[in-house]
Order: C-alpha cells, then sequence, then structure tokens
C-alpha cells in the first residue's frame, strides 16, 4: 500500500489530480486506488489537500491519509497559510515540491522527510 496527501490551493487541480493518479493506477496498472478530497466551503484559493491510498488488493476503507508515504506540495506558498505538510509523516515519507527556486526548499528542510525532491512543473 502506498498513501499519498496532495497539497495546493483551490483552483489548481490538486483534487482534478488526485483522481486522474487513481484512475490511471487502476486502468493501466491494475491496482486499486481511492481519492477522497478535502477542502472547506470557499474552496478557490484557500488551502486543500487530496488523499490517495494505492494498493494491490481492494482498498475497503474511504479515509483520509494520516501518515502519508509520499507528500506533493503544488503551491509552495501553502505553509505561509498555516498548513502543516508534514503532519503524519514517518521516516521514510518523501516530500515532491512544485518550485523551480532551491531558496524555497530552505523553508521545508525543517521537516523530518526522507527526501525531498524538486521540479518545476507548473
Amino acid at each position: 500500500m502506498v498513501e499519498l496527501k496532495f497539497y495546493g490551493i483551490g483552483g489548481q487541480g490538486m483534487v482534478t489530480a488526485g483522481k486522474i493518479l487513481s484512475e490511471a493506477v487502476s486502468l493501466y496498472e491494475g491496482k486499486y486506488a481511492i481519492t477522497v478530497p478535502s477542502y472547506g466551503a470557499e474552496r478557490r484559493g484557500a488551502p486543500v489537500n487530496t488523499s490517495i491510498i494505492l494498493d494491490d488488493e481492494p482498498v475497503l476503507v474511504n479515509s483520509f491519509v494520516y501518515n502519508p508515504d509520499i507528500v506533493l506540495v503544488s503551491d509552495p506558498s501553502i505553509i505561509d497559510k498555516g498548513v502543516d505538510v508534514s503532519e503524519g509523516i514517518h521516516e521514510d515519507s518523501i516530500l515532491v515540491l512544485n518550485t523551480e527556486d532551491e531558496k524555497v526548499l530552505d523553508a521545508y528542510k525543517k521537516y523530518d522527510f526522507k527526501e525531498i525532491y524538486y521540479v518545476d512543473a507548473t
């Protein structure tokens, strides 16, 4: 089982990205997947996150991810909005950050991710 958490700002497509990943893994890899979005009433412009669980066996729970293996952050400024992207991470958790600026990484190095990757995906 792989548990992922996608963080972003409402309107950036994080909920849609989670759904697409789940469907792709199901259709093309023959695995099981669920996506559970989390957002407030305001949605656009506010912080959102999407929980994704991928497994070889049927996923029998429809739950948020509390201990993600992989965390993806589409907008690095989300931590300025009070979002703790490290919530529930474990010693092997990996962070993937959407930025081209290495200086942005400094703000994320305080978290205890095993590895941090960054890519300009905008």
